[in-house]
């Protein structure tokens, strides 16, 4: 899914791992002789990205003459809904002083539909700077039994990051075009439905190669988690979100942001710029739909 993630500050909580003078590109190369963890997508962020300081920010350059960076960190309401004294009506504005979390930029990147490579939004992947640790113990249990370089392999690898360590991350989106939110839901909905029906046939296969007596690989999935009608009922409700109650236009510049809790859990909110409240849209709990946004083609391919 994601190539690179050692920058942008996953590379700041690890040790050296022979002497206190071995410099940190020296050890990378090291670890990429034999236990790099090839995952796929893009190349990601530059090793040392050049960066920026706006309004006391630090700024990563994103490629985009319309929103030309991102900001390194961001804050974002702790609590989801349960910081709002409605309980979370769609449509409410956090408090000024809302408890906030930092988050950390892992990539950022760039969607563009196929017709004359027309570019639609810049989207950024932030992980909760206080869950970095556990991401880096994840992929350091990984790189014990690396994967191979394969999409698949590459797939399943950050499917199961997502589904098991409870990592809270963030999706910040921009668009460098007016738009509107039934034109972004449907992208991501074909997305999704393209990952669940991807994930399917998968599963199908190892069921017709159980049958005829093939050896299964350990780990390999029989019954595809996507099949059910609950997660139909989870496509719909996510629809709702997005269904132009509160606001229906997403304005060229003005922020989107997807937020997955720790539970997998999908919150969204809206910020139309500096100065103005970060508004509450709604949440949905199965956190199928959440990872499946993820890892679908039409974000991770524009993400790192």
């Amino acid at each position: 899914m994601y190539a690179v993630i050692s920058t942008s500050g996953l590379d700041k909580n690890v040790p050296n791992s022979k002497t206190g003078t071995q410099s940190s590109s020296t050890s990378d190369r090291g670890y990429d002789r034999g236990k790099i963890i090839k995952l796929e997508g893009p190349t990601g962020l530059t090793a040392n990205p050049t960066t920026t300081i706006i309004d006391g920010v630090e700024q990563v350059p994103t490629g985009n003459s319309t929103i030309p960076t991102f900001p390194k960190t961001i804050r974002l309401p702790r609590d989801g809904a349960q910081a709002l004294s409605t309980g979370g009506r769609a449509g409410d504005e956090f408090p000024p002083d809302s408890q906030t979390e930092e988050y950390t930029l892992l990539g950022v990147g760039i969607r563009a539909v196929s017709f004359l490579s027309v570019q639609v939004y810049v989207v950024g992947l932030y992980i909760a700077s206080s869950d970095i640790a556990a991401l880096q113990q994840h992929l350091v249990r990984q790189a014990a039994t690396p994967v191979s370089a394969s999409a698949a392999n590459g797939q399943e690898a950050w499917n199961e990051i997502l589904r098991d360590t409870h990592l809270r991350t963030a999706l910040r989106i921009v668009p460098t075009r007016n738009t509107d939110f039934l034109h972004l839901r449907d992208g991501w909905v074909r997305a999704i439905t393209a990952q669940a029906q991807s994930a399917n046939a998968r599963a199908k296969e190892v069921e017709v190669a159980a049958k005829r007596g093939s050896s299964i690989p350990a780990g390999a999935v029989v019954a595809s988690e996507f099949e059910d009608d609950s997660f139909g009922i989870a496509l719909n409700d996510f629809k709702s979100l997005f269904g132009g109650g509160v606001r229906k236009n997403v304005p060229k510049g003005q922020i989107l942001y997807l937020l997955r809790n720790r539970v997998g859990g999908l919150e969204t909110m809206f910020h139309a710029g500096h100065g103005k409240p970060v508004v509450w849209l709604g949440a949905m709990q199965d956190e199928r739909r959440g990872r499946l946004g993820l890892l679908s083609r039409e974000l991770h391919d524009a993400t790192i």
